[in-house]
């Protein structure tokens, strides 16, 4: 079984507003304050790309990446068993368990 990479939900919607991205979810009604680097990170959740090519991408963009407990982490609170439920729901329940092993092996 092929590993599935984090994906971000299509139907979110996004705004900037004093400096920050601001994400709704319009199937709950929520709004989620994002930082540039957390947008950017989360904008990358795309269904291909590894948490590592991830991290190559904002260490090239910003001159720094997050730690991969960092980045794992920050992916996690995006779960639908989290409370932004902002990943496709397909890919989360094993996205969260590789998350799980990783940051425990």
């Amino acid at each position: 079984m092929a590993t599935a990479e984090p994906k971000l939900r299509s139907d979110l919607v996004t705004s900037r507003q004093d400096g920050f991205v601001v994400v709704k979810d319009p199937s709950a009604g929520q709004f989620f304050r994002f930082r540039e680097v957390e947008h950017f990170i989360a904008s990358q959740l795309d269904g291909s790309a590894s948490l590592g090519e991830i991290r190559d991408r904002a260490q090239q963009t910003f001159g720094a990446a997050p730690t991969p407990d960092v980045l794992e982490g920050f992916v996690a609170t995006l779960a639908p068993e989290r409370a932004a439920q902002l990943l496709a729901a397909p890919d989360v329940d094993e996205i969260v368990s590789l998350v799980g092993r990783r940051a425990v092996g």
